[in-house]
């Protein structure tokens, strides 16, 4: 045994000495190191030095204005190939170990560049001595913002909470702001997922498979949700209510975005310890819970009440300055609690005490709804990190979380003081403006919700209350604020072209929609224009567009209705939007278009906009032509002023050639 302990000592010193030539060992992994015997286990986080570079990727996706899905797909399937691509010498290494007995867990991730495992210490000493590694850290324990105040609660009699008012969430859905098709989630301890208010949203219930609607680490086997409430505090379905409660039997309200549905991790303070480990892998569930980065079907927003309670080295070597740029990159807001260890000064819990940029890592601190006096127990800046200005103040805003009533064990309520509480409402409202942009990321709608924010306290941002109040309200009419720009949208008929002088027979009335490019690709806008004859361009305004990704709607009175190619494109409001159907067949959904010389035209002869080019359109053509039937009338499909044979020429070639509408 002595010589086993000499040998320990050894093995640590020389440790320290190679440490500052190959590889950054965070102070708490360096403390735990000095403790352990040589077959004592414990668990590590390995972050590779081969990464991508997520803050300019991401900043490179906003200079190129990429619609939120190629975002999405993007962020994810680079960060994947580069763990895929890297990996594979140190998983080599470590699975050869971990077959020797030397590793009890082992458990890779790509939304960073980063490997768990469960190890003795001699291989955290081989580590150590590798080039392609950059940072060890201690995979530690972790702890839920201790809330304060637990209460039984009764149904409410009124149907909206206070705190709901007070962020002014009421006022949009006065006008169907709701939250509707968008997707909240926690990590938490779990959500009742049985509770009235919840249950019908879950997204398990809405044609989901329960694993990519519920993430459980701590207890695997669990295929619905359940919240392990230890110490008897239904703390996850709390914050879940505070989003998006509601029991639609009642009537009854306590969440911000009533009609979101709802997925969950549940993982901080269930039985056994939490890792910052399992929060990863959380969070990379979330990216991607089908393993299918062409689908989106991430959150909108993960409200976190979790803290890190030993982290060390947060503004240099911290693991959460590449796993939350990863998370937020993908257009998902990440949404945390100030904590509750207020007033002092620094007293913003571990990891949300640092700032990335203003609005990353966003946290919130709690104020009285009644009196919008902020808590004593209220965490308060600066950042850890330092700055100036924005950079260096903490929180970011502030939000009710006094004494506030939401979604309990069975079908019960309860109320909790915490800024625990604070943070879900302002997760909600991310829901409620997504609803309302679902083209803006988690990022610039935090942006917007930061610079809206009602200022309370001392003049100005301050470390108290941040910037302020949150406004939902006013934070959507920031969104639609901004004037529209003029739309070009250039497409030819077939009947209407002449290839030989390269122009359309006439000028016509067109209407073009904008439909949402996810099913039921919703009517969003609509504007009527004039195709010139020489530009092939109809100039449209959309007046009630945000910026979205959607799909263009191509309506003309005799021409077959075209949609835009699939997936959609990216619109931003205020900036002049281009999009050219005649040059490429691909510029069509289902490629339903035809080439005429060198250009591309939507299929013309559907007289009576049915969808499909058939007799029905040829008998109309036939019984006009027959009264010599001439002005602007549907069977003129070639723009000449008059119906006859040539007009009927062209439907009857669709229609032999079964021409019909190609849709979503």
């Amino acid at each position: 045994m002595k010589k086993l302990i000499l040998t320990a000592a050894v093995l640590f010193i020389s440790v320290q000495s190679i440490f500052s030539q190959n590889v950054q060992m965070t102070e708490r992994l360096a403390v735990r190191m000095n403790s352990l015997n040589p077959v004592e286990y414990t668990r590590v986080l390995i972050l590779m030095k081969d990464r991508i570079d997520i803050e300019k990727l991401d900043r490179d996706l906003y200079e190129m204005n990429a619609p939120i899905e190629y975002r999405a797909e993007t962020v994810i399937n680079t960060l994947r190939n580069k763990a895929a691509q890297t990996q594979g010498p140190i998983l080599s290494y470590l699975n050869s170990e971990k077959e020797s007995g030397k590793i009890k867990q082992l458990m890779n991730f790509w939304l960073t560049n980063l490997i768990f495992i469960e190890c003795t210490p001699d291989v955290i000493y081989n580590l150590t001595k590798r080039t392609d590694v950059d940072i060890l850290d201690l995979d530690a324990e972790l702890d839920i913002d201790r809330p304060y105040d637990e209460q039984p609660a009764v149904q409410s009699s009124q149907t909206i909470e206070n705190g709901l008012r007070v962020i002014k969430a009421d006022s949009l859905w006065k006008i169907g702001i709701t939250g509707a098709g968008r997707t909240v989630m926690n990590i938490d301890g779990g959500v009742n997922g049985t509770h009235p208010a919840l249950s019908s949203r879950w997204w398990g219930n809405n044609g989901r498979q329960w694993y990519h609607s519920w993430f459980d680490p701590i207890s695997p086997f669990s295929t619905s949700p359940y919240d392990c409430a230890t110490g008897g505090t239904y703390h996850g379905t709390h914050t879940m209510g505070i989003m998006c409660g509601r029991n639609s039997a009642t009537g009854d309200t306590v969440g911000v975005a009533p009609d979101a549905l709802w997925m969950a991790a549940g993982i901080t303070d269930c039985p056994g310890s939490s890792n910052p480990s399992m929060n990863i892998a959380a969070y990379q569930w979330a990216m991607d819970p089908d393993s299918n980065s062409s689908t989106m079907d991430m959150p909108d927003v993960i409200n976190c009440s979790w803290r890190d309670p030993s982290a060390t080295n947060e503004c240099t070597s911290s693991i959460y300055r590449t796993v939350l740029p990863a998370v937020e990159a993908i257009g998902t807001a990440v949404i945390f609690s100030a904590g509750n260890s207020g007033p002092g000064a620094f007293t913003i819990t571990p990891p949300k005490n640092i700032n990335i940029d203003s609005v990353e890592v966003f946290c919130v601190g709690n104020i009285d709804g009644g009196t919008l006096i902020i808590r004593n127990s209220s965490s308060r800046g600066p950042s850890l990190c330092g700055g100036t200005g924005t950079l260096l103040i903490k929180p970011e805003v502030v939000a009710p979380g006094t004494s506030i009533r939401s979604t309990w064990s069975g079908s019960s309520y309860g109320t909790i003081t915490g800024t625990s509480m604070a943070s879900p409402h302002v997760a909600g409202c991310i829901a409620l403006l997504k609803q309302a942009a679902p083209g803006m990321t988690g990022k610039q709608l935090k942006a917007i919700l930061f610079s809206t924010a009602t200022d309370l306290g001392a003049a100005g941002e301050d470390n108290t209350y941040g910037r302020g109040l949150v406004n939902v309200n006013r934070a959507y009419h920031r969104i639609i604020s901004t004037p529209p720009a003029v739309s070009n949208i250039s497409f030819i008929q077939e009947g209407f072209y002449n290839a030989s002088s390269d122009m359309l027979n006439m000028t016509d009335t067109v209407k073009i929609y904008l439909r949402n490019n996810i099913s039921p690709y919703s009517i969003i806008d609509s504007a009527k224009g004039l195709l010139d004859s020489l530009s092939y361009n109809a100039q449209v305004l959309f007046t009630n567009a945000l910026t979205g990704t959607y799909y263009l709607q191509l309506i003309h009175r005799n021409s077959l209705e075209t949609w835009s190619r699939s997936g959609g494109e990216s619109y931003t409001r205020g900036k002049i939007f281009n999009f050219d159907f005649t040059v490429s067949q691909n510029r069509a959904y289902g490629n339903n278009m035809t080439l005429i010389g060198v250009k591309y035209v939507i299929y013309s002869g559907d007289v009576n906009q049915d969808g499909t080019v058939d007799l029905s359109d040829g008998t109309m053509i036939d019984n006009d032509a027959a009264i010599f039937a001439g002005g602007y009338t549907v069977t003129d499909v070639n723009g000449d002023l008059i119906a006859d044979i040539a007009d009927a020429v062209i439907a009857d070639n669709n229609a032999a050639a079964f021409v019909t509408k190609a849709t979503p």
